[in-house]
């Protein structure tokens, strides 16, 4: 397994009109002209990255994250994942930080649980 995964991914406008349809929030500040993103927009970018990490049939089961600067629409989010600490059967705990070019914009941890890791210890 790699020491450090990275995934890009940019941010639509149509991103965030699906987000705040799927879960209600249509807090006018996503929507304005210089729309900060929905919070969780962000998670659920860190959950499609995990997958991409760990493999198919990956769960995210736990996550940790302290928002530190907004994301807006038009932005590059830059997820890297690493550090990574296997600390039951099938599951591993690791830090995810978020960038937008070069500011943190959310920092945290999480842990996945796969069935099929191959872990060495």
């Amino acid at each position: 397994m790699s020491k450090i995964f990275t995934k890009d991914v940019e941010i639509t406008k149509a991103m965030v009109y699906a987000f705040g349809a799927a879960t209600g929030d249509f807090n006018p500040i996503h929507y304005n002209e210089d729309g900060i993103i929905h919070g969780m927009l962000t998670g659920g970018l860190i959950s499609s990255a995990v997958v991409d990490c760990f493999g198919e049939g990956t769960i995210y089961i736990r996550q940790d994250l302290k928002f530190t600067h907004p994301v807006k629409i038009g932005d590059t989010v830059t997820i890297t994942i690493n550090n990574f600490i296997p600390y039951q059967e099938n599951r591993i705990n690791f830090n995810v930080t978020v960038f937008v070019e070069k500011q943190t914009v959310a920092i945290g941890m999480g842990t996945v649980l796969n069935e099929q890791f191959d872990i060495d210890h």
